[in-house]
């Protein structure tokens, strides 16, 4: 009976520690999404009001996402 309680929280842990690898690796594109964004701004003469609103929604949509991976997984 224990050994089943233990296995099946070996498997949640796995299931939670998979989610977590996949709502790092979200956040990291976000955020490399927004740097390009923002740095390729600065070398323009003119800023370009797209771009910043694609780079804050591309990180705050990244964000919001592993939050939500990390709250299904857990």
């Amino acid at each position: 009976m224990e050994c089943g309680k233990i296995k099946m929280n070996m498997g949640k842990r796995h299931r939670f520690e998979r989610f977590a690898r996949i709502a790092e690796k979200l956040m990291e594109w976000g955020n490399f999404i927004f740097v390009g964004l923002v740095l390729g701004q600065a070398f323009m003469k003119e800023i370009n009001i797209l771009f910043v609103l694609i780079g804050v929604s591309a990180w705050a949509a990244s964000y919001f996402g592993a939050n939500y991976l990390m709250k299904r997984g857990g």
